[in-house]
């Protein structure tokens, strides 16, 4: 059945980008401070305002490092290297269809190949997942936002790349969910004629002849919005999500695609009231950050004017200025001196100030500014006894604030980002068929990476105390004891503390070796009984010759009494 959809409009999307733009622009001024600070640059010069006599430079690493150190505790505390960071969840998606919520052992074993899957592919190094997480992570930290996107590679599988979140501008819909992304690009004349030949405008195609021109570089935004009208599994310019690429430059749209879910995953962390953007934390250690910068440019000064200080000298007394290098010979007028020697004449001005107290207010700052970024529990107390237990006990505090962060980031980002994965996969065949139980069943995502491990390791102590109580209480009710589902704990066991799938056996395989011993146990039973029914009918046999013989004696014995 055909879809009817209105085809893209440069107007229109023209009047899209000015409003995300216009909503964006209260944001500019904070993000290229927090630019000048926390992100690496190539050169240390900070842009010179129009009150400044001259250009202010960065003087401080540590707030950039404390940002890097930052991303990555976020990182390595939302994903794992060596099992699934994300779980399928059918809960709703089978409240929704009516079905049972009690999944058989079919559909148990098909999430947790599922589970496994989409982490493969996002581990996968061609996928760049772990590359994008780690800038996305520092964006995050930084800016508040981020923006992952996820494509699909034909006959591979999922890609992942992070887009400039200056390079991008988005909202969101009334549910707080973000379903609409521009995102400018640039690429040189020549390439971008030779991907869109047919929609490129005139001017491109007649500057693309001249060889200097058809270097320059173009701008092109690409652009993700809701499509009116769109079907799920429809062509791609009927889909629900609709893809353009269009130049403002030219005014001319250069291609329309669409997709059946949104590809990007737009993680925010601390989301203001009316707006689409969140607040990063480095936000709000700035003011910390701008002044270390400044009191460390003080102290540098103060500790070149004490190592290499003015001095004052008789004006008289040299012929041209002193030369202060090393081995320098500088020649003098004798007469100049009068009663006084050279090392009278020449004295030193001390106009340094004091350095100790610039440093340990430099000390203050910079614990400040690692506190806030959560990263200071990396750096040790000087005092050298340290224990290992205050080392743990530091990582559990850092842990349990990050804690905080993760239901912010979690759905946009890990369960966005897997949805989009899996619809990558099944498009390439990667996936098999659900059973029919999960057939057509929509799937969320729950987070289960390193920090949630961290909070199961608790059900590793609480399954070991429920199974010794249910021991040491054995005898007083048997029965009681069927409460303990010994099974599934011991699973809960096994994923708290990271086992891998292939020691664990599956559901299925448990249930077959469960009837293989209960088969077992029922021919044991069956040869006890037939063993048991042989011996009764051996000693009755034997019993009633006995007393055949007893007979015989007995009614022998007595005729021959007679």
């Amino acid at each position: 059945m055909p879809v009817s959809v209105t085809p893209a409009d440069f107007r229109t999307l023209d009047r899209m980008l000015g409003e995300l733009k216009q909503k964006r622009l209260e944001r500019e001024g904070e993000w290229q401070m927090l630019a000048d600070i926390f992100l690496p640059r190539k050169d240390f010069s900070l842009p010179q305002k129009p009150t400044e006599l001259r250009r202010r430079r960065l003087t401080s690493s540590v707030p950039g490092v404390a940002a890097r150190r930052s991303g990555a505790f976020l990182v390595g505390n939302l994903v794992s290297h060596a099992q699934p960071f994300i779980k399928p969840n059918v809960a709703r998606g089978l409240q929704a269809s009516g079905r049972a919520s009690e999944l058989d052992s079919d559909s148990r074993e098909f999430l947790t190949d599922v589970e496994w899957q989409v982490f493969d592919a996002m581990m996968l190094p061609e996928s760049r997942f772990l590359t994008s997480a780690s800038r996305l992570a520092l964006e995050l930290i930084v800016f508040g936002s981020g923006v992952q996107w996820v494509g699909r590679k034909r006959g591979f599988g999922p890609k992942y790349m992070t887009r400039p979140l200056r390079a991008c501008w988005f909202s969101e819909n009334e549910d707080g969910d973000v379903d609409t992304l521009f995102f400018q690009f640039t690429l040189p004349l020549w390439k971008a004629v030779e991907r869109w030949p047919g929609t490129s405008p005139a001017k491109w195609l007649k500057d693309v002849q001249t060889e200097s021109k058809a270097r320059d570089h173009v701008t092109v935004i690409h652009a993700v919005y809701p499509r009116i009208g769109g079907v799920a599994g429809a062509e791609a310019r009927a889909k629900p999500y609709a893809e353009v690429f269009f130049t403002c430059d030219q005014k001319a749209v250069l291609a329309e695609a669409g997709y059946d879910s949104f590809p990007f995953a737009v993680p925010r962390l601390a989301v203001e009231d009316g707006s689409a953007y969140g607040t990063g934390l480095a936000w709000h250690v700035a003011p910390e950050a701008i002044v270390l910068h400044n009191l460390t440019q003080m102290a540098e000064n103060a500790v070149g004017l004490q190592a290499d200080p003015p001095l004052l000298v008789p004006k008289r007394m040299f012929g041209k200025a002193i030369d202060r290098r090393m081995g320098a010979v500088n020649y003098y007028d004798g007469a100049g001196l009068g009663f006084q020697n050279a090392g009278q004449a020449i004295q030193r001005v001390n106009i340094a100030g004091n350095v100790e107290v610039a440093a340990n207010w430099l000390a203050r700052l910079e614990g400040n500014v690692e506190g806030g970024l959560l990263t200071d529990w990396v750096r040790l107390r000087d005092s050298g006894n340290v224990t290992a237990e205050e080392i743990i006990e530091r990582r559990r505090l850092r842990l349990g604030a990050l804690a905080g962060f993760i239901p912010e980031i979690d759905r946009d980002w890990m369960g966005k980002s897997a949805d989009r994965t899996l619809e990558v996969m099944v498009a390439e065949g990667l996936v098999r068929n659900p059973p029919r139980q999960l057939s057509e069943v929509d799937t969320d995502w729950d987070y289960a990476g390193p920090l949630a491990q961290e909070q199961l390791r608790g059900q590793v102590d609480g399954f070991q105390l429920a199974a010794r109580m249910a021991l040491e209480t054995r005898d007083l009710d048997p029965s009681a004891v069927y409460a303990l589902n010994v099974e599934e704990g011991l699973r809960s066991v096994f994923e708290a503390v990271a086992l891998p799938p292939k020691a664990v056996r599956g559901r299925a395989e448990v249930a077959e070796l469960r009837a293989r011993d209960e088969q077992a146990k029922i021919l044991a039973q069956n040869a006890e009984l037939a063993e048991m029914a042989g011996r009764a009918l051996s000693a009755g046999g034997q019993g009633a010759a006995n007393l055949a013989t007893a007979d015989a004696i007995q009614n022998g014995d007595m005729r021959q009494a007679a």
